[in-house]
């Protein structure tokens, strides 16, 4: 994946390496920060022993998972498309 800069100095977006842009990678990245979000409440709710606050971040990043999966999916099922259309 690569980035381009478009000729107003600003990044045009993710490409995959034929040049297409990528399927959201807002919700991948979204996806990526609840599951950061998840592991700094497991991990402070292990530090200070509160067994909600652990939980809380299990859930949220088994969340997080569950969702880049159906992204990776999304992607994939778009791929297979694209081979099959030729393009």
């Amino acid at each position: 994946m690569t980035w381009s800069i478009a000729w107003d100095g600003f990044l045009s977006g993710p490409h995959n390496d034929e040049g297409k842009i990528s399927m959201g990678i807002g919700d991948k990245i979204k996806h990526a920060a609840e599951e950061a979000r998840g592991k700094i409440k497991t991990k402070t709710g292990e530090a200070t022993g509160n067994d909600r606050l652990k939980a809380e971040g299990t859930v949220e990043q088994a969340d997080a998972k569950l969702k880049t999966a159906g992204d990776k999916a999304k992607d994939a099922e778009k791929d297979a498309k694209d081979k099959l259309d030729g393009t």
